[in-house]
Order: structure tokens, then sequence, then C-alpha cells
């Protein structure tokens, strides 16, 4: 009780006026996706879209609620400017969720097996900040208190992004950071789920979707397009393989044109 007083009267001191003493301790709901933005400072901005909606198609996530006042306060430029979204499940067949910038895909050999997706998503759920209030809440957290409490301390690995503070996630899977380099004010992130399976198993990297930010304006849109279903890309492909056939009978089928022979 008297570390969550101090750290909440420590970042009032410090002026970070975005952060409620609630928002500061709170953490995410299981399967809540967490954005973060660190860069070499000593605060973090963190913000909690929701779940990830269900069904095809496009989807405006929850990121309206985003005080980019705030978020300007924090970050003066996009350079040196890192993102991460992470999720994460515990309970059942745990879950854990992670980011690269597009196109690229997580490192070969960077999969949590099973134990591991359970530790990295109870990582992800200790998040300070990012569910005060559900999909939506943010938070500005101060990185520097040696609390192992900020997005970049939990989950920044300082391989990737430059950073040099220690961190958990990176302990579950150390080949992969989260975190990627934003070169302006809008950014596309490739989405990966790593699940438990019966047994023990794990199904390695699977891809998600896709998550479109855009920072350009006076609110925050973060937009998610779901990845195709495996039956879905298997279908088209085949179809399209079908098509290739098809042709190609009807093109043994024709009958060879003969040219029409010349009268001498």
């Amino acid at each position: 009780m008297k570390k969550t007083l101090y750290r909440a009267a420590l970042l009032a001191a410090l002026g970070l006026t975005g952060v409620t003493s609630a928002q500061a301790q709170s953490s995410p709901s299981a399967n809540d996706l967490v954005l973060g933005f660190v860069n070499s400072g000593n605060n973090d901005f963190i913000l909690d879209l929701g779940q990830i909606p269900a069904g095809g198609g496009v989807s405006h996530m929850d990121g309206t609620a985003a005080d980019m006042t705030a978020f300007n306060s924090v970050f003066s430029s996009f350079s040196g400017l890192y993102v991460g979204a992470v999720s994460g499940k515990t309970g059942g067949f745990n879950s854990i969720m992670i980011s690269t910038i597009s196109p690229a895909s997580p490192a070969s050999g960077s999969a949590p097996n099973s134990a591991n997706i359970a530790n990295a998503a109870g990582v992800v759920l200790s998040i300070p900040g990012a569910g005060a209030v559900g999909g939506g809440s943010q938070a500005i957290v101060a990185n520097n208190l040696g609390y192992g409490q900020s997005f970049k301390e939990l989950i920044a690995n300082g391989s990737a992004a430059g950073l040099s503070d220690p961190n958990l996630f990176g302990n579950y899977i150390p080949l992969q950071d989260p975190l990627s380099s934003m070169s302006g004010n809008t950014v596309t992130l490739n989405l990966w789920k790593d699940t438990q399976t019966a047994g023990g198993g794990f199904t390695g990297w699977v891809a998600a979707g896709q998550l479109s930010l855009n920072l350009s304006g006076s609110t925050f849109v973060a937009d998610f397009t779901p990845a195709p279903e495996p039956a879905t890309t298997s279908l088209l492909a085949g179809a399209g393989m079908l098509v290739v056939l098809v042709r190609r009978k009807i093109g043994q089928k024709m009958p060879k044109t003969v040219p029409p022979q010349k009268n001498n």
C-alpha cells in the first residue's frame, strides 16, 4: 500500500497529469491488446485498445479515448520513438500475442513453448495503467523508478530497440522484440499469436492480422484487419489452381488452326 501511494505521489510530483492513481496501478484484462510507446526518455505512453473484434473486415479499435495532447506532452517528435503491441491470456489454453512492423515476421525459433507462453502472458497482464476502465484507457508511466512496472521495463527488449532497461518479457521470448521503430506518425504492425494446445504443445506464431495506427491528427486512429483464415487461404489457392487447370484443359481441347493454303 505504501508503495502504491508513493508511486502515485511521485507521478504527481513529476507533473504526469495524464495519470491517476487508478490508471497507474490497473492492469489490462485478458486478451486486451495493449500498445506501448517508448523512447530514451523517462516516460511511457500506454494505451489499452480492448479486445480484438471478432469477424472479418476492417474494425476500428477503441483508441478514441487516447489524449493526443497528453501523448504529445511525452513525445516531442516521432524520431527515436518505438511502438509495440502485446496481449496475453492465462487460464485454460494460455496465449500470447506480439507485434512486428509490417511486413516482417517473428524471428525463427522465437515462439515460446507452452510454459513460457503462460509466463509471458503473466507479464503482459501486469502492465500498469493499461486497464483502468477497460478498452481505451491510457496512462503515462514513469520508467525510471526501478520498480520494473513500466512498458519499457517489462516488455522492451534492449537488443532491438536500443534500450538498456532490463525486462521480464525477454526472459520468455528472448529472440523477438515486440517493439518497432516508428519512422513517422503512421505505422502498420503485424500481430502474431502463440497458443497452448492440449498435451502441453503450442501452435507457434500464427498470423492474427494487422493493426494500422494513425497519430497524425487530434484523435488516435487504430484499425484492425484480421488475417485470412487458413481454410479461406487454402480455398483461394485451390480456386486459383482450378482456374489454371481449366485453362490448360481448354487449351488442349481447342482444335489447332491450320492456316489456309495459298493457290498458285
